[in-house]
């Protein structure tokens, strides 16, 4: 588990541990905006970058 302040400063911590095919399961409230990371992880694991989720 890695945990940080925000969406941001948690890459330079998860990305070393993280082989471009993992299967992660992200957790937080909206307003951590974790949308941020998973651009981050999608590039990493070199994916077209994904199309942002409808409000509820």
């Amino acid at each position: 588990m890695v945990t940080a302040e925000d969406a941001v400063s948690v890459w330079p911590l998860l990305a070393p541990r993280v082989p471009a095919d993992a299967l992660i399961l992200l957790k937080g409230s909206r307003g951590t905006r974790l949308e941020r990371l998973v651009a981050r992880l999608e590039a990493h694991a070199g994916l077209a970058p994904s199309t942002p989720a409808a409000p509820h």
